[in-house]
């Protein structure tokens, strides 16, 4: 046996001598592998929820740092209630008179008081339809921000 000075190179070199030997068994064991990593990769990304945004936007009246603003009105598939989602949703372009369906990655922040628990940033778009969002709590019609 040759012997070679990496052990990057002596483990490739013990690799080829196996595969000669068992080359039916280890074909089958390379198979699996790269399946299982293939259906690995394919698996739907973490973190992620599926929100429908309104097709109106929330102005708040409140005038304080942290809520003061356009709020984009949100709910996830489990609720039925409407609620303030965010003010944006990274990588999403609002526009006024659609309903969406969005896949939407939570991305937690640092700790800070001043800030929201979780930034939000577009995976995908699911459904885009123009549509008046009929059922929109009257606590926010009150103050629906008129483009």
């Amino acid at each position: 046996m040759v012997m070679f000075g990496t052990k990057k190179e002596k483990l490739t070199l013990l690799l080829v001598s196996v595969i000669k030997k068992n080359d039916i068994k280890m074909k089958k064991i390379i198979c699996y592998l790269l399946l299982s990593i293939s259906l690995f990769a394919c698996q739907k990304e973490k973190n992620t929820v599926i929100y429908d945004i309104a097709s109106e936007r929330y102005l708040s009246p409140l005038d304080d740092e942290n809520n003061a603003g356009i709020w984009l009105l949100g709910r996830t598939n489990q609720s039925k209630d409407w609620a303030l989602l965010s003010r944006s949703i990274e990588g999403f372009t609002y526009e006024n008179g659609f309903e969406y369906t969005l896949e939407i990655k939570e991305i937690p922040t640092e700790g800070h008081i001043d800030q929201a628990p979780f930034k939000l940033k577009l995976v995908r778009t699911i459904r885009k339809v123009k549509k008046d969002t009929q059922d929109i709590p009257e606590k926010y019609r009150k103050s629906l921000y008129v483009e």
